[in-house]
């Protein structure tokens, strides 16, 4: 019974993916305060960090302006990024999240001391049903790349050294955008 339910709980959020994927769903926005959303995230998800043996380093910048964002929809993102990172790191390590405001725009980093992409993996990680690890849909990528885009803002990846990789997110500085799709 344990296992059927957790099959019926994968197959769900596969589904769950690939509805996102094919008809994601218009940003409700609202000025949001992204530090205070990362300390959400991170006291949510302290028992699957804990678990990993790994180490949180916070780097938020007191002074961040408010971004215009669905919330809701910039949390499934950094909840994404946070799990990759937490699985990148098989014998724990150190996840970083920072932000900062550059220019027009604010800054989120978050950074691992996992195992890295390879870089024949990299230029593939925001495509549709790409995956590296053994279960997954490949779909969390494509949908974060696409809710950050639908947000005005744009996301990437780096190579770290010696090891990991950091994903960098930047959204526009409180521009209300349409609440309508990007084309």
């Amino acid at each position: 019974v344990k296992i059927i339910i957790e099959e019926i709980d994968r197959l769900e959020n596969t589904l769950s993916g690939i509805l996102s994927f094919t008809k994601p769903a218009a940003p409700q926005c609202v000025p949001a305060d992204l530090n205070a959303l990362i300390k959400t995230i991170l006291e949510m998800m302290g028992i699957e960090i804990e678990r990993g043996n790994i180490r949180v380093e916070e780097l938020c910048d007191v002074n961040l302006p408010l971004v215009w964002a669905d919330e809701n929809q910039l949390r499934q993102v950094i909840i994404n990024l946070i799990r990759n990172a937490i699985q990148a790191m098989h014998e724990g390590g150190i996840l970083t999240v920072s932000t900062v405001k550059e220019d027009s725009w604010v800054k989120i980093e978050i950074s691992d001391t996992g195992v890295g992409i390879s870089d024949e993996d990299i230029d593939k990680l925001f495509d549709a049903f790409f995956t590296s690890k053994s279960t997954g849909s490949g779909l969390g990528l494509t949908v974060s790349a696409q809710i950050i885009s639908n947000h005005g803002g744009t996301i990437e990846v780096k190579q770290r050294s010696p090891q990991g990789a950091t994903f960098i997110v930047k959204l526009p500085v409180n521009t209300p955008i349409n609440n309508k799709l990007s084309a």
